[in-house]
This record gives C-alpha cells, structure tokens and sequence, in this order.
C-alpha cells in the first residue's frame, strides 16, 4: 500500500451554521458536526504532538 502524500499546508476552516466546513490540500472538502470537528481537533493535535515528538528524537539521534 502506498503512503498517502504528505503536506505543508494546513486545512482551512470554517464554521458555517451547525457545522464545520473544512478544505484541505489536493481539494479535500469535508463537512463535520460541531461535536465531530470537535473530537477530530483533538485527535489532530496529540497526533501532531506524537509526531513532532519523533522527529526531535531523530533528530537529536542523528546529531549523535
């Protein structure tokens, strides 16, 4: 299976009415509840904290 594509350009969003509009890169479009924006906010940011926190420790591995 081939890994998506990673990219450096966060989504925009926006709250239209009762929900959360999203666009993303490679024309994502997502509509969420509030509660399912919500949850996915959360989940993006302790996966991005994971992620950041392995790259400094291949970092500081790689300066070893």
């Amino acid at each position: 299976m081939q890994l998506p594509q990673t990219y450096d350009r966060a989504s925009d969003v926006v709250a239209d009415g009762d929900r959360v509009l999203v666009d993303g890169p490679d024309h994502v479009h997502v509509a969420l509840t509030a509660s399912a924006a919500a949850e996915t906010g959360e989940r993006l940011a302790r996966a991005a904290m994971k992620a950041t926190q392995s790259s400094l420790a291949a970092n500081e591995n790689a300066a070893e």
